[in-house]
Parts: C-alpha cells; sequence; structure tokens
C-alpha cells in the first residue's frame, strides 16, 4: 500500500470516517432480493429474445444466401425449356406449307419435328 501525503490524509479521513457512518444507516428494503431477481429475469428474457432474433436473421441470410444461385440455375434451365405456344406452332406450320407447297399436315409434322431438334439441342447436356 502506499503512503498517503500528509495533505491527503487530512481530506481522507473524513470522507473515509462519513462512509463508514453511513454503512450503518443504509439497509436494503424488503423487496430488493424480488425486484432484483426480476429484473434479472427480464433481462434475460431480452438477451434470450434478441438471440433468437438474430439466429433468425443469419438462417435467413443463410438461406438467401443459397437460394440465389439456385434460382439462377433455375431461370436458366426455364430459358432452355421454354417452348413457343400453340399459335406460334401454328404460325410456323403454314409458313412450312405455304414456302414447300405441302399441304398444313405435312408442315405441322415440320414445325413439330423442327421443334423436337430445338428442344433436343436446347437440353443436351453438352450444350
Amino acid at each position: 500500500m502506499a503512503k498517503r501525503s500528509n495533505d491527503d490524509d487530512s481530506v481522507m479521513v473524513p470522507v473515509e470516517l462519513l462512509i463508514r457512518a453511513a454503512g450503518n444507516y443504509v439497509v436494503p428494503s424488503d423487496n430488493l432480493r424480488p425486484r432484483t431477481l426480476e429484473a434479472a429475469r427480464e433481462s434475460a428474457a431480452d438477451r434470450a429474445g434478441f438471440y433468437r432474433l438474430a439466429r433468425l436473421f443469419l438462417v435467413l441470410l443463410f438461406c438467401s444466401a443459397l437460394s440465389v444461385p439456385a434460382l439462377d440455375r433455375l431461370s436458366a434451365w426455364h430459358d432452355k425449356s421454354v417452348s413457343p405456344s400453340v399459335s406460334e406452332i401454328q404460325d410456323q406450320a403454314s409458313r412450312i406449307a405455304t414456302e414447300k407447297g405441302v399441304g398444313p399436315h405435312w408442315g405441322l409434322y415440320e414445325a413439330f419435328t423442327r421443334l423436337r431438334f430445338r428442344q433436343a439441342d436446347k437440353l443436351s447436356p453438352n450444350r
């Protein structure tokens, strides 16, 4: 323990005496322990709620980080698998029938054959 100088002794001794004397006057209330326990429970519940919310946020962040690449792959797959509508196939069949001078049935057959080849080309694993 460090030695005190004379100036410190003159100030500190009365302050210490006052603190010691006040110790006899400080009496805890009867409900101090229950209030302290309740405050600790509320604090623990608040912390648990915060941690629960933080975990939920992390799970959502993790799921979104995984889903973005998956959605990109799905959109790429969707672009490959989109087929023309019925009216587009009928228009193509009519053009083919007119160009080649065949009946509408052969034009429709030719349009479906070309569609099948395009789909096979789009969906081939080598692409």
